[in-house]
């Protein structure tokens, strides 16, 4: 897939940006790009962001598995944390 059929399948909301593809089994999207099956949240951060780390984990501020906003994933786990805890008492 090539970059412009992959934004084709984000819907940009005004907070999270969906992946409209097929989830896999966890409830992640997936996609292939250059020969190689990737998360879609962890294409549009490395795409926006930058690297991530040979076996760094992304962390979602959102909780939701199909948003692809680089802005509500982290590297940081602490960040993770106080976001999901945060976010379950209000």
């Amino acid at each position: 897939m090539d970059e412009k059929a992959f934004w084709a399948r984000v819907k940009k909301g005004k907070d999270c940006w969906q992946w409209l593809g097929k989830p896999n089994a966890a409830g992640y999207g997936r996609v292939f790009i250059a020969g190689r099956l990737e998360y879609a949240h962890r294409y549009t951060y490395f795409t926006l962001v930058g690297d991530i780390a040979l076996g760094e984990r992304l962390y979602n501020t959102c909780e939701n598995r199909l948003c692809v906003n680089p802005e509500h994933w982290s590297t940081d786990k602490s960040i993770h944390i106080t976001e999901s805890i945060i976010k379950r008492k209000k």
